[in-house]
């Protein structure tokens, strides 16, 4: 999707009909991204997926980022592979 979604509805919306029938098969893993609280989704030790999020001034997520980009994904793996030795 391209275009920018907007309101607690329609975000809400999207989720759960086109993310979440698909999400539901991966592992979803705790992770801070850009020091923020996100997840990382995972298919047979391969992250697909990172998802971050940016709040406003009264607590309530703003922005929803979701990283597909396999060569950005490749440094936040090879960042986990170091958090972890």
């Amino acid at each position: 999707i391209r275009e920018v979604l907007s309101g607690q509805e329609e975000v809400c919306r999207f989720i759960e009909s086109i993310l979440g029938p698909v999400w539901r098969h991966f592992l979803l893993a705790e992770r801070e991204l850009n020091a923020n609280p996100g997840f990382e989704l995972i298919d047979d030790d391969e992250l697909i997926a990172a998802v971050s999020f940016d709040y406003n001034g009264t607590a309530q997520i703003a922005n929803i980022f979701i990283m597909r980009n396999p060569d950005k994904l490749a440094l936040l793996s090879d960042s986990s592979d170091m958090l972890s030795r």
